[in-house]
């Protein structure tokens, strides 16, 4: 038999609660455990509180719509995530269209939300690097459903690929990866506490599982 670890071992190790996981040197510290730890619990939160039933691109379209219509939620608060996705996407040349792509892939196909979601990051950052920033911010804040639903749909690939295995636990101590992961943390914890302190009425009403196949 084979001494080497295989590679579910080793992950297995990284995630071991009884113990810190020592298996050839793949050391997830506490530190990482704790930004996978609250990743899970905001979008434990998130779908606990705002979702009926199952979860897709028309649920977040229909969300941040109604999230556009509320006059406590600025979205120039969160243009820090616009700019560190649009940064990290289309902004690093081939390599990052290349993340963006992986992170839109099912199966061997690129979802079809992924064009939405490329076009209304890249006139996000069109509108930052041409404008003076009161001008940009003020044309950004009639766009904010639309800015949400692109900052939404990259958060949700990111719980989808993580929660379904196709990002792996190792994949926390790429620093590239971990940021990311950190990124929306802030970003969720800030929305749905938002919510909760202006009794968002999605809180209520939820929102109910679309009776046709949706993309994500």
């Amino acid at each position: 038999m084979c001494c080497d670890y295989s590679e579910m071992r080793q992950e297995l190790e990284l995630a071991n609660p009884f113990e810190e996981g020592t298996i050839q040197g793949m050391i997830l510290s506490d530190d990482k455990r704790e930004v996978a730890y609250k990743f899970l619990l905001l979008f434990n939160i998130f779908e606990k509180n705002l979702v009926k039933s199952g979860s897709g691109t028309e649920i977040l379209r229909k969300l941040c719509d109604d999230l556009g219509k509320e006059e406590w939620l600025k979205i120039c608060a969160y243009n820090d995530y616009g700019s560190s996705f649009a940064k990290r996407y289309f902004e690093s040349g081939p390599c990052g269209e290349e993340k963006f792509n992986d992170l839109f892939t099912k199966g061997e196909k690129i979802l079809p939300v992924a064009n939405d979601v490329r076009s209304i990051l890249k006139r996000f950052a069109k509108e930052k690097r041409e404008n003076d920033l009161l001008f940009a911010y003020s044309h950004i804040e009639k766009c904010k459903n639309d800015l949400f639903f692109a900052y939404m749909h990259i958060a949700y690939r990111f719980r989808n690929k993580f929660f379904h295995g196709l990002k792996g636990i190792p994949e926390l101590n790429d620093p590239s990866q971990l940021e990311c992961f950190k990124e929306i943390n802030k970003m969720m914890y800030s929305l749905l506490r938002s919510m909760d302190d202006n009794n968002f009425k999605g809180l209520k009403e939820k929102y109910p599982k679309p009776r046709n196949k949706v993309t994500s």
